[in-house]
């Protein structure tokens, strides 16, 4: 198993006391749900029958990793309740346990080769976004946290693998 971190996500986790090997919190039912799916697995593709896309790649899919990475994915902070989705602390803890039952999901399952990833904005980064792209600031941000993951099919590679050109975002990836 191969850990990849940028700087960010390495900052956020030392700001917030956060270690990825130890962090296990209780999930609530609509996460726990989700991760109780159905591996399907097709064309050297993966997914999740909880998963409202359930899109699993056919023959004529060209691009099977930016495929996979739109359908599996969801978001951990719009599945807490509105105070809970305002805790960077309970957002990040969150989908660190998120992500670590996925990959164990998997790996029990003997399922490897897949990609997962973890991308996290907080509301600092949201704004220097803004700022960067010369966006007007006057909106609200909020704190993001996205899970994703994908089986590499043969022949594909990621476009962008260096996770410090992630500006904006804390990312973390696992490959199996």
């Amino acid at each position: 198993m191969t850990i990849n971190t940028n700087r960010i996500f390495n900052t956020l986790l030392k700001e917030l006391n956060i270690d990825y090997n130890t962090v296990d919190i209780t999930l609530n039912d609509e996460i726990e749900t989700l991760l109780r799916g159905d591996i399907i697995e097709s064309n050297d593709c993966v997914t999740l029958s909880t998963l409202s896309a359930k899109t699993v790649c056919d023959e004529s899919t060209v691009d099977k990793i930016g495929v996979q990475d739109f359908s599996n994915h969801f978001h951990i902070d719009s599945s807490l309740t509105y105070g809970d989705s305002n805790d960077i602390h309970k957002i990040v803890s969150y989908g660190l346990t998120t992500l670590k039952r996925l990959v164990k999901r998997f790996k029990d399952e003997k399922r490897l080769g897949i990609v997962y990833s973890i991308s996290i904005e907080t509301i600092e980064l949201s704004k220097k976004l803004n700022i960067d792209l010369g966006w007007d600031d006057d909106e609200p941000h909020y704190i993001g946290c996205r899970i994703s993951f994908y089986k590499n099919p043969t022949g594909e590679t990621v476009t962008d693998k260096d996770l410090e050109n992630y500006k904006y975002n804390a990312m973390m990836t696992i490959q199996t």
